[in-house]
Formats: C-alpha cells, structure tokens, sequence
C-alpha cells in the first residue's frame, strides 16, 4: 500500500534483537528514501531517538 503516513503503535514489542534491528532499518528506510511521514508509539526512548 502506497500511503503518505504510516502510524505503528510498538512495532517492534517482543521481538528478537536480529528482527528488532531489520524493522527499525525497515522504518528508517521508509521514512527517509519513500517520503513518508512514520508516526511511532514506543515506549522504548532509544528507539524513539533511533528513529527520529
């Protein structure tokens, strides 16, 4: 789906540290090179700083 704004509420809760890194990658990527606006809830703050 081609959407403007993708809002993910914890999207990498309970997840492995290898699949943790690849989602967050994933979002990064999104967000920067398809010109989305990533709207995260996280209650993770080095995630929330990771991707801001």
């Amino acid at each position: 789906m081609n959407r403007e704004i993708l809002l993910l509420d914890e999207p990498t809760a309970n997840l492995d540290p290898e699949n943790l890194l690849s989602v967050k990658d994933v979002i990064k990527r999104l967000s920067r090179e398809a010109d989305r606006t990533v709207v995260i809830a996280t209650h993770d703050l080095s995630q929330a700083d990771y991707l801001s």
